[in-house]
């Protein structure tokens, strides 16, 4: 779904800015279903993986089902300047945000859970999510007369500069621990949260510097979040 209003603003000036979402429903994921369990007898330990498997005489086995979700919202903002003559420009923004329920491997069904019984604890930010995007790009021609010296105006004017500038924010990336954490025979799990990830960006200093304090917090936000 998407919907945009323009307003011309001037003869050679115009804004736009519209909306863009999208929402998938029913993705292929190839879940394991014969996934190591927390028992109390044997005692879980990296070395006993088989023994607490459903059906301890499978390894992993697979069941594809079509259970997953992503979604896609954005705010795009469109300035052009139209001048026939000598410059011309235009500039692109986009504030969006893309999740996914779980993050498939190259699009295949097969993805990187960390727990094949918890799959609601995966949904986060897909791996090809920028929150923000900027670019802009221009055409500039200049004519000068040269006071009327033929040969440098000839040779001087006639060219074209067409710069085009990109920037965007940063992809996503999750803290690793490098151990089997949750004990079910694949390393690499998430690193454990502990207190709160946000307290940093908290003021703790006196009323008069608030403002300095919230000026950095914006500047990392529009970094990272």
């Amino acid at each position: 779904m998407n919907f945009t209003v323009q307003r011309q603003l001037t003869n050679d000036l115009s804004v736009s800015v519209g909306y863009v979402g999208s929402l998938a429903h029913d993705l292929p994921f190839a879940q394991d279903v014969n996934y190591p369990l927390i028992t109390t007898t044997p005692v879980p330990s990296t070395g006993n993986v088989q023994q607490r498997r459903p059906n301890s005489g499978f390894g992993q086995v697979f069941l594809v089902q079509s259970n997953q979700t992503a979604s896609y919202n954005a705010m795009q903002l469109t300035v052009t300047n139209a001048c026939p003559i000598t410059f011309l420009f235009n500039a692109f923004y986009t504030f969006s945000k893309n999740l996914n329920s779980l993050e498939l491997d190259n699009n295949q069904t097969q993805g990187g859970a960390q727990n094949m019984l918890a799959l609601d604890e995966e949904k986060g930010r897909a791996d090809i999510d920028q929150r923000h995007a900027v670019s802009f790009s221009a055409v500039w021609q200049p004519e000068f007369s040269y006071r009327g010296n033929g040969v440098v105006k000839a040779i001087l004017n006639g060219w074209s500069f067409s710069p085009i500038i990109r920037y965007h924010s940063g992809i996503p990336f999750t803290v690793l621990d490098g151990v089997d954490a949750n004990l079910d025979g694949a390393g690499g799990d998430r690193a454990n949260l502990a207190g709160d990830p946000r307290s940093v960006l908290v003021p703790t200093a006196p009323v008069r510097e608030l403002r300095v304090a919230g000026s950095i917090s914006q500047h990392l936000c529009g970094i990272r979040w």
